[in-house]
């Protein structure tokens, strides 16, 4: 569950959504605002364009 204990910082992807996309845990992990908590691989209802935009960022990151 995402919480202020367990949040390290949060990310807004411009042409997403005009707030954050992305939690990145203090562990590393990187949560897809629009994903079903217990089901990350699923867009909620209604949001798959952002949440395919958030995953392609999510996936991109670190690669050259």
């Amino acid at each position: 569950m995402l919480s202020a204990e367990t949040i390290a910082h949060l990310i807004e992807l411009p042409g997403v959504y005009d707030g954050w996309s992305v939690a990145v845990l203090k562990d590393g992990t990187y949560v897809n605002r629009w994903a079903y908590e217990d089901d990350p691989a699923r867009p909620l209802e209604g949001y798959e364009r952002r949440y395919r935009a958030t995953q392609e960022c999510i996936e991109n990151w670190g690669q050259e």
